[in-house]
């Protein structure tokens, strides 16, 4: 009888959360929620090309190293009809791939790099030109790392969210170039 008394006598001096309370602070992290996303949405492109931009950047810098590891070139191809970019392992040195694969790796930009793709830039402010940048301004579309850890040239390659390239939006864009990698 004892146990079912202490069952009916309410609560006395325990507090807790009311219904309104609780309706109340739903209805302020869903104000903060609704405010955080049109900013959220804004700033993914801008997260996604820098991370692609490392990503380049990184495996520029690894072919670098394994060109010194290996006392032999290296050579990274760009595509940017494929949207992609072919590490090579030139072992003979001439500068392309030989038949019998050589091929380090493929990267297929949109697929590790969701709505990025090679920039489409054109001349900065000031320069008066017709012609606009190249998306990669290496020779042949191509940069080579020689065994000494030297590369061929300047240059530089432009990534931009996808979406950006048909707006004509340039802000986002990044570039990756020698002194990125050196």
């Amino acid at each position: 009888m004892d146990l079912l008394n202490k069952m009916n006598k309410p609560f006395k001096g325990h507090k807790g959360f009311t219904l309104t309370e609780m309706m109340v602070v739903a209805a302020i992290i869903a104000i903060m929620i609704i405010i955080a996303t049109p900013n959220i949405i804004t700033w993914l492109p801008k997260m996604r090309v820098n991370s692609c931009t490392s990503e380049l950047a990184s495996e520029m810098q690894l072919a670098r190293m394994s060109a010194v590891r290996e006392n032999n070139n290296y050579v990274i191809s760009f595509d940017e009809a494929n949207n992609t970019y072919t590490i090579i392992d030139d072992d003979n040195n001439n500068n392309v791939e030989d038949v019998g694969g050589e091929t380090v790796r493929t990267i297929n930009i949109p697929n590790s790099c969701f709505g990025i793709g090679y920039g489409n830039t054109v001349n900065p402010p000031g320069v008066l030109s017709e012609n606009p940048i190249k998306n990669i301004s290496y020779t042949n579309d191509r940069v080579i790392f020689k065994s000494r850890g030297t590369i061929n040239e300047g240059g530089a390659v432009y990534l931009i969210p996808t979406d950006d390239i048909a707006s004509g939006r340039q802000d986002r864009m990044r570039a990756v170039d020698r002194k990125s990698v050196v």
